[in-house]
């Protein structure tokens, strides 16, 4: 008994080590992190150009067996070119040195350094709009209204590269809709806002990363309250 307990025991905590942890930020990192040296290595020999370290323009790793690494390097390439490259790495120290870092996915440079800045895009392009289903959805998840909410209207929305693509929502109005939680749980084309009311213009981030989750909710301050339906 004590034998089959054992191994139901070595099972369960075998299963739950190899569960992925929250992605989290790691900051401070330079051209002599190993991971990072490893990494600008991993790029060159793929893409077959020889480029130099300049900078971490993000970094975030996330625990699963051992740990997986999300880096997005700015490199300057020859004729003094400057791209931002992006190059997912797992860390699995207790391995044989060819086995202990390895790449998970090709590596890939941008034309230049800029794409880590926020840029202006159409808010009806396909992928803002699935960010703002998400928003939408996530949003109304998190309310304790009894009816969903839309968003009405959008100031601008700017995307930066960044582990993928990071939307940012601005000057956000949302008013509620006549879809009622008990009978519908997420909006749909029928789902119109139902009269003029709307909460204060606000803002969030929609974080479409490379990562599980696919999505993320980020510098959220829109609150969609009961209280206001009552104005």
């Amino acid at each position: 008994m004590y034998f089959f307990l054992s191994i139901i025991l070595l099972v369960v905590s075998t299963c739950m080590a190899f569960q992925p942890g929250e992605v989290r930020e790691v900051t401070g990192l330079n051209g002599s992190c190993p991971i990072v040296k490893f990494a600008v290595e991993a790029i060159n020999k793929k893409l077959g150009v020889i480029r130099t370290f300049c900078n971490v323009s993000s970094a975030y790793v996330q625990t699963v067996e051992g740990e997986k690494w999300y880096l997005d390097l700015v490199l300057t390439a020859p004729g003094k070119k400057v791209d931002l490259c992006h190059v997912e790495v797992w860390s699995r120290p207790w391995l044989i040195a060819s086995e202990a870092l390895v790449t998970t996915r090709d590596p890939f440079c941008v034309d230049d350094a800029s794409h880590a800045k926020p840029v202006v895009v159409n808010i009806n392009s396909t992928e803002v709009q699935k960010a703002l289903s998400f928003a939408e959805c996530k949003l109304n998840n998190n309310s304790d209204c009894p009816v969903l909410w839309k968003a009405v209207s959008i100031g601008q929305v700017t995307s930066q590269f960044l582990s993928g693509t990071y939307y940012n929502f601005t000057d956000v109005v949302w008013s509620p809709t006549n879809c009622s939680k008990k009978t519908t749980h997420s909006l749909t084309p029928g789902c119109v806002p139902t009269k003029d009311v709307t909460c204060p213009a606000c803002h969030f981030g929609v974080w479409e990363a490379w990562m599980q989750p696919m999505f993320k909710l980020n510098n959220n301050n829109c609150t969609l309250k009961p209280h206001l339906l009552s104005k």
